[in-house]
């Protein structure tokens, strides 16, 4: 019998080891500790560091007197961690840490020690995992004060502050600054104007669960170089405007209420555009609004949307025809398959003419349906489905994820199979969820999916995949 050979002993290297190392997640790169006896300890040299108490604190332990016994361990890693790490440098130093005011020494304490290391990249979330619901409404009160010698370090590149207070005069110093994102704390609309205006390298920016902006968001300047631009669940008024004037944006991520959108971009082409309206739980006519935004981004290379736009936009008095179409490479489609969505999938379909890739991402969540939906026609979504050009002439890929083979679900695969003249790969995933009246179980949903191999199909070259 031949000898079996350790590959991982035969990296002989340990330059490249620890480049690999410190390019995994912390907690991947603890498990390489299991490959050898000799990675056993060399993973304790990542540049990457992540202190996450919620590794360590579970959230289904019911005892409070079990969970302080599981931080207090956390707390202690930390700290062995700190007393313990040879390496003369830091890339990336990332804290998890609740109720941070309980442990001010040892924040303090991980803090100097990135510094120290000349870290380059450094986040602080200190937000209770209660906070992370649904409600925009709630304005918990920051955590903890960022200390005034972080803005000293002009070597960070990329800053994360989760429920931490900032100076933004202290932020404006650190002249490397690519990266910025905020969380749970209070911005207001001057702040990001100085931010933006002062930040002259920054391209990325994002904001999540963000107040105190006002009636009004503007991230604009000719001379930005913002590449990326994410606005996740901030508290606005009503009807408030956002105005985004980003010549060199490349990447655009939207999860809030609809607003009135002005948005001017340079680019050729934006490379991946995430619309989220779930927060709406309401019809209303926004139609007008969501088309324009839509036109607003064209053309971009991926296109998600969710199911309330999928529900509404048909609601408006401008309809996407042939000119101006939607230039969109790959469309994601979040959605319950729902009859109030498919008057919306049909307006996507029409409006994308250079659709290569179709995803369909399935949700069982019904609250995102909207009980006082109004359809665009009497007529039923099902008289009206037509071969539309992407169809007949670009779509080559289409993936169902979460598959059930629910009645609406066969019907969309029937429907792309016949007219899909150019299809080439049809991939079903099927859905994990077992339904609690024991109606249905993955295989429940692989034999449905099966009847599929029977459907007709157009396109010669279709190959068919069903995965588990």
């Amino acid at each position: 019998m031949a000898e079996q050979v350790d590959m991982f002993e035969k990296l002989s290297d340990e330059s490249i080891i620890f480049i690999i190392i410190s390019s995994l997640p912390f907690k991947e790169a603890a498990r390489t500790c299991i490959l050898s006896k000799r990675w056993r300890h060399l993973w304790r040299a990542t540049k990457t560091i992540e202190f996450n108490e919620r590794f360590f604190v579970k959230g289904d332990v019911d005892s409070q007197a079990n969970r302080e016994i599981q931080r207090k361990v956390f707390v202690d890693f930390v700290i062995e961690w700190i007393n313990h790490y040879i390496e003369p440098v830091v890339d990336n130093l990332y804290l998890t840490f609740s109720r941070p005011r309980e442990s001010l020494t040892v924040i303090e304490n991980c803090i100097k020690f990135a510094l120290a290391r000349n870290v380059k990249s450094l986040g602080f979330d200190f937000t209770d995992p209660a906070w992370h619901g649904h409600d925009l409404d709630s304005r918990p009160q920051e955590s903890f004060d960022l200390p005034s010698y972080v803005y000293e370090h002009q070597a960070v590149e990329s800053l994360t502050l989760f429920s931490c207070k900032f100076s933004v005069s202290g932020v404006c110093n650190l002249r490397l600054l690519r990266q910025l994102s905020l969380g749970w704390v209070g911005v207001r609309q001057s702040s990001l104007k100085v931010l933006l205006e002062n930040c002259g390298v920054l391209e990325s920016l994002s904001l999540k669960r963000c107040w105190g902006i006002g009636r009004i968001i503007q991230i604009e300047g000719k001379n930005l170089k913002l590449k990326t631009l994410v606005i996740d669940q901030c508290r606005f008024v009503d009807n408030y405007l956002a105005i985004f004037e980003a010549p060199k944006l490349r990447v655009f991520k939207y999860s809030g209420k609809v607003a009135n959108f002005d948005i001017q971009l340079s680019t050729s082409i934006l490379a991946d555009v995430d619309l989220d309206f779930g927060y709406e739980n309401e019809f209303s006519e926004f139609g007008d609004i969501l088309h324009n935004l839509l036109c607003y981004l064209n053309p971009m290379t991926v296109l998600t949307v969710c199911s309330y736009l999928l529900q509404v936009i048909p609601s408006g008095e401008q309809e996407l025809c042939t000119k101006p179409s939607l230039d969109v490479a790959h469309l994601k489609l979040k959605t319950a398959l729902h009859d109030n969505e498919f008057w919306g999938i049909k307006y996507m379909l029409k409006s994308c003419p250079r659709l290569n890739t179709l995803t369909i991402e399935m949700s069982s969540d019904q609250s995102r349906i909207l009980p006082d939906y109004d359809p665009p026609s009497t007529q039923s979504w099902k008289e009206s489905f037509i071969g539309y050009k992407c169809l007949r002439n670009k779509l080559k890929v289409v993936q169902i994820k979460g598959f059930k083979g629910n009645y609406n679900e066969l019907y969309l695969v029937d429907y792309v199979l016949y007219f899909g003249r150019v299809m080439e790969n049809l991939n079903i995933y099927i859905s994990k969820e077992v339904d609690v009246n024991g109606n249905g179980s993955p295989q429940v949903y692989l034999s449905r999916a099966r009847q599929i191999l029977q459907f007709k199909r157009t396109s010669p070259r279709l190959q068919i995949s069903i995965l588990i």
